[in-house]
């Protein structure tokens, strides 16, 4: 059962954690993003059980960094009392559809994308 909550909290800590660079961004979504994950990394702090997945987490998610189309991502997941269970660092990849040559599709052919990151 031990593998089971790491690997649920490997799955969980993995969703959203690299969006989290485009906090602030004014139209990131209208900008048809493409994004890819290029690592992800995990460090258990807290030995299993004194936690488990399928009980309260929070996870706190931050980016220092996006220039250049590359994002870094870090998050830090903590039990209802406090205590971090894991941190986690993810770097990425974000290229805009103006950096893939793509138009707004609601403004027609000749429209301008939100400018690069």
């Amino acid at each position: 059962q031990e593998h089971l909550h790491h690997a649920v909290l490997a799955y969980q800590s993995d969703a959203g954690l690299m969006a989290t660079a485009r906090v602030g961004k004014k139209d990131f979504w209208k900008s048809q993003p493409m994004m890819a994950g290029l690592d992800h990394s995990m460090w258990f702090h807290l030995p299993f059980p004194n936690w488990r997945a399928d009980e309260w987490l929070l996870y706190v998610m931050y980016s220092p960094r996006l220039t250049g189309a590359r994002s870094l991502s870090h998050g830090h997941i903590f039990t209802r009392d406090g205590r971090c269970v894991v941190s986690c660092t993810q770097e990425g990849l974000m290229r805009l559809g103006v950096d893939r040559g793509l138009t707004h599709p609601d403004e027609g052919e000749h429209a301008q994308l939100p400018s690069k990151l």
